[in-house]
């Protein structure tokens, strides 16, 4: 009798914590089966975060949850509606490729209140021909913020400034820059990879950085 009682017990806590699992926020109107996932919304969401989720998902779920967008009228980008269609299609893509085809400026500019910054500078990114660097870039999407750090440890350039997107490095300041872009660290200031462009695998990568 108590095995009995344990076992519906250990049963019934199954069961509350399958039905309490975190879903999308959207319902059906044909009455289809949630997925039970966080789902970025397209209409609010970085647009990052909306393709690593078709890249990340099995085509069947992106389509489920696309129908499920389209069935409440959700604005979806055409660009990212594009995504949606191609991994239903194809059942992959190839996030990079997205990722260098796609500025999230628009979303970084609201969320990051780059209105409130006077001036920008533009450069180079040094170094992304080093492949570590090339393959790190691969994870990154048009106005993507990054952070410039001091290298004084760096064997060639003591005055030597970093570039890391997330927590991965990907290139360096030039060095005819770093004097500019050491005085722009001392004030308040935003840095981004305003532009990737791939000539035949030679990598040109632009930083903007907005200050005041």
């Amino acid at each position: 009798m108590v095995w009995t009682i344990i076992i519906i017990a250990i049963l019934l806590v199954f069961v509350f914590a399958s039905s309490s699992k975190k879903t999308s926020g959207h319902a059906s109107s044909s009455g289809q089966r949630q997925v039970n996932m966080d789902v970025p919304n397209p209409e609010t969401a970085n647009p990052k975060k909306v393709i690593h989720f078709i890249s990340n998902y099995d085509k069947d779920v992106v389509q489920q949850v696309y129908n499920q967008f389209k069935g409440l009228n959700i604005h979806i980008p055409q660009n990212l509606d594009n995504i949606f269609r191609e991994k239903i299609a194809k059942g992959y893509i190839f996030k990079e490729d997205y990722y260098w085809q796609t500025s999230i400026e628009d979303f970084q500019i609201e969320h990051e209140n780059l209105n409130n910054f006077s001036k920008t500078h533009s450069f180079d990114l040094k170094g992304v021909h080093v492949s570590t660097y090339k393959k790190n870039l691969k994870d990154c999407i048009l106005f993507e913020m990054v952070t410039l750090k001091k290298d004084p440890n760096n064997k060639y350039d003591k005055n030597a400034i970093r570039v890391i997107a997330g927590n991965r490095l990907i290139g360096h300041v030039d060095a005819d820059e770093t004097e500019t872009v050491h005085e722009i660290m001392t004030r308040e200031h935003k840095a981004f990879i305003s532009d990737i462009l791939d000539l035949d695998g030679y990598l040109d990568v632009t930083i903007k950085i907005y200050y005041n």
